[in-house]
């Protein structure tokens, strides 16, 4: 497969993909932005508005606003700490993780079709996107942009 065969199936694939997402974000009434929010906190765990906001390089009043609607629909539960009330951490609560599980049962759809797909050309390819995904993580990391905005 050529260069640019791969990056044509990569661009449909990421397609389906961010079609059943979208059909999520509608179904759901919320942003990309409240559902990579969700996604980072069960990934990552419990974590502070301060750490997030360090993390994901947005503002703190930005995670605050991003809180505030995640909490009001009952994805997320802030726990204040006991020893100094300025903390605030954010978990997932119940209906966060029945959310997540949406996207689970996507990734499973996704694992039953590769069912069908000899095992070595899986590795192959799974290699391949590997290396992908970490030299988007390295720029990333450096702040490098790719086309308008940085990643």
């Amino acid at each position: 497969m050529s260069g640019p065969d791969f990056m044509s199936s990569l661009k449909n694939l990421v397609y389906e993909v961010n079609y059943l997402r979208e059909r999520l974000v509608r179904e759901e009434k919320l942003s990309f932005t409240s559902i990579f929010l969700i996604t980072f906190i069960d990934m990552k765990g419990p974590k502070s508005l301060t750490e997030i906001s360090e993390i994901l390089g947005l503002s703190k009043s930005t995670i605050t606003h991003l809180v505030d609607g995640l909490e009001s629909k009952g994805y997320v539960i802030r726990e204040y700490s006991s020893g100094d009330r300025r903390i605030v951490t954010v978990h997932l609560s119940h209906n966060g993780m029945k959310f997540l599980s949406y996207q689970n049962d996507i990734m499973e759809r996704i694992r039953v079709l590769l069912m069908a797909i000899d095992p070595d050309q899986l590795r192959n390819t799974s290699v391949i996107l590997d290396q992908i995904s970490g030299m988007l993580a390295e720029e990333r990391k450096k702040g490098e942009k790719i086309g308008k905005s940085n990643l």
